[in-house]
């Protein structure tokens, strides 16, 4: 048996942004600040530990990080289904849709999902 291990963003599909308009959004209504995410790479990181960095850059190391990463990253849920919705250039990956439904076919294959993305 084989485990086939995906990420979601870059590997499955392209969102054209919408993660990242989402979190500055929900940084934007929790902490006031615009363009939260500029200068943040989200690359290889959790959903929670782009938030960590975010705040430590925006507001510095204060007691109340754990409970402003919550209600950011609910905000950020909050947004984010409407920044997909509203993403032109979100899809599918090439050439994935295939992959998935040949490897889901075969006995000696098992698919999942290895991401730092948190569920909706």
């Amino acid at each position: 048996m084989k485990l086939l291990l995906f990420d979601v963003d870059q590997t499955l599909i392209f969102t054209g942004g919408a993660g990242l308009r989402a979190l500055d959004r929900a940084c934007r209504n929790i902490l006031a600040v615009e363009n939260a995410t500029q200068g943040i790479s989200p690359h290889g990181k959790t959903d929670p530990a782009i938030i960590r960095e975010i705040l430590l850059a925006r507001v510095g190391n204060d007691s109340e990080i754990e409970s402003r990463l919550a209600s950011i990253l609910e905000s950020y849920l909050f947004y984010l289904k409407d920044e997909v919705l509203a993403s032109e250039r979100y899809h599918v990956l090439p050439g994935i849709a295939d992959i998935l439904a040949e490897m889901s076919a075969r006995a000696d294959v098992m698919l999942g999902l290895a991401t730092g993305n948190v569920e909706l």
